[in-house]
This record gives C-alpha cells, structure tokens and sequence, in this order.
C-alpha cells in the first residue's frame, strides 16, 4: 500500500512573510515543514530555500538517554546542524534557558520528560534562523516555561526572515 502525503503542493513564501497553516491531523502539514527543512526528500519536484533553517517540531528527538544533558545538548545541536564551535558559543545560554543547571551533568534516563521538553525546546530554539518552521509546539513544559518559550518563540519570530506556523484545525 502507498500514501501520497503531499501532492501538487505549489508554494511560496517570500522573505519576511509569516504564513500559517491550519489543518486536520493527517493532512500532510508536518511533512510539508519536514520537506521544507530538507529532513524528506520530495519523490517528485524541487524544494528550494535561502538561508538557515530550524524546524521546531519533535523537540528532543535523536536524545540519548545514557549520555548527560550536556552531552545531549550536543548531540541534539549536530542534529540540527550546528557546528561544535557554535555549541561551545551556546551552551551556557541553553542551560540558563533551560533552567537545568543542577541536572545537566546527570544522564538523561534521570530527567522527567518536562525536563527533557524544556533541554530540547532550549537547544532547538538557541539559534535565531532566516526560516523557521514551527510545527505545533506551543504547549511545551509547566506554565512558567510555557511563558517563558511563547516569548521566545516570538522573539525567534520578530528575528527570522521568513516564519511558517502550522497548527490544527480550531
């Protein structure tokens, strides 16, 4: 059996535009931000960008549970391809966000998964983009870190060249 996720999609946006998208689960938006950020590859056609990209999607995916916070931090940063040099620039500022400084020297196998939430939403979001793709991450962490990532996020939006939002259908 075959599923076409994505098919006839003719988009673009433009620099400085913020678009968003709103649909039902299973209508294919995720996979058009993952086709963006160049994690899929179209079967037919030609995705084309200019500048750096961050796809906030699947916060703290590829962690490692038996590596440290900072060792994940890492991990979790070259995923999202960032040299290490970058990452020594960053890491300070990331654990700060994080608020994970008791914890992050402690395997990730010892951390909550609100804990792993905010180590992942804090790397992936360390990086103002010229394109950044968000994929429903709104509801990430307790209500203090809630409003500490809406303003980040809004910070990342005002900084980015380009912003594609997707969401669920209200």
């Amino acid at each position: 059996d075959s599923f076409t996720a994505l098919d006839k999609i003719n988009l673009e946006v433009n620099e400085g535009e913020i678009l968003g998208i709103i649909g039902p689960n299973g209508s294919g938006k995720s996979t058009l931000l993952r086709t963006i950020s160049g994690i899929y590859r179209p079967d037919k056609g030609t995705v084309k960008s200019s500048g750096q990209i961050t796809l906030m999607a699947g916060l703290g995916i590829g962690f490692n549970v038996n590596l440290s916070g900072r060792e994940n931090v890492y991990l979790y940063g070259s995923l999202l391809g960032h040299s290490k040099k970058i990452m020594n620039e960053l890491i300070e500022s990331i654990i700060d966000f994080s608020e994970l400084h008791d914890f992050i020297d402690e395997p990730l196998r010892t951390y909550s998964s609100g804990m792993r939430t905010r180590l992942g939403f804090s790397v992936a979001s360390a990086i103002n983009p010229d394109i950044l793709l968000i994929d429903d991450i709104f509801g990430v962490g307790d209500v203090e870190f809630k409003k500490r990532s809406t303003a980040r996020i809004q910070e990342m939006v005002n900084d980015a060249g380009t912003v594609v939002i997707v969401s669920p259908q209200f």
